[in-house]
């Protein structure tokens, strides 16, 4: 197992190097790195490496295990992970994938999933499968006092954990689709109205109306921590 590190020059330019090898043997194929952390690296890589039956994408950067895929593919390999890490008990795991194409040097995008990484540790997020995109506002809230979040949270947090699973995924899906009825509708494969219905139900529960791009935020924002 050779373990890199951005902190390095030399080790920097040896990745890019291993980056670049593997972008020439899939040409035609926009590679993307997915980012896997859990407490113990080594044997995080030793799980990745049997259940892609191959570590010949694997690449370990400091102390956490990145997965060099096809963007196309990187949702669908990302939960796969996420889903096979908690099945086999490794609970306390983050997966992070890019949605959208990655641009600029692919080392830049692994120290961003790194930084991204390590603020959900530091902020204690819920979840463990992430898009690096809907993660813009993590990095916002690391720079409010831990004073301030706490009192949003303490707020806020009782009425948003009595919202149900359905209610909760709706909060995400609603936010993922920027906010559309139509296109929230279709993802969730459930009838305008009765996503209507949900809304108010979620509007009544907290007293806060996602439909609104403010108070969508702030669930967002509770989505993170509760």
């Amino acid at each position: 197992m050779t373990t890199y590190s951005l902190s390095s020059t030399s080790e920097k330019m040896k990745l890019n190097n291993k980056i670049e090898d593997l972008q020439k043997e899939a040409p035609k194929t926009s590679l993307c790195p997915i980012l896997s952390s859990a407490e113990n690296h080594t044997e995080l890589y030793e799980f990745l490496t049997a259940y892609l039956s191959s570590d010949k994408h694997l690449l370990v950067v400091d102390d956490h295990v990145i997965v060099m895929a096809p963007l196309k593919d990187a949702f669908k390999i990302a939960s796969g992970l996420s889903t096979a890490l908690t099945e086999n008990f490794y609970k306390n795991h983050t997966v992070l994938y890019y949605r959208n194409p990655c641009t600029g040097s692919l080392l830049e995008r692994i120290s961003e999933l790194q930084d991204t990484s390590r603020s959900i540790v530091r902020l204690d997020l819920k979840g463990s499968l992430y898009a690096v995109e809907d993660l813009f506002l993590v990095r916002i809230l690391e720079q409010i006092s831990q004073e301030d979040l706490s009192k949003f949270l303490e707020t806020k947090r009782t009425s948003y954990e009595k919202l149900s699973y359905e209610l909760r995924l709706t909060v995400k899906t609603f936010i993922e689709e920027s906010l559309s009825m139509s296109r929230t509708a279709k993802v969730l494969f459930i009838h305008r109205n009765t996503l209507t219905y949900r809304i108010q139900k979620i509007h009544q529960i907290t007293g806060l109306d996602i439909r609104n791009f403010q108070e969508a935020l702030q669930l967002l924002t509770l989505s993170y921590f509760v």
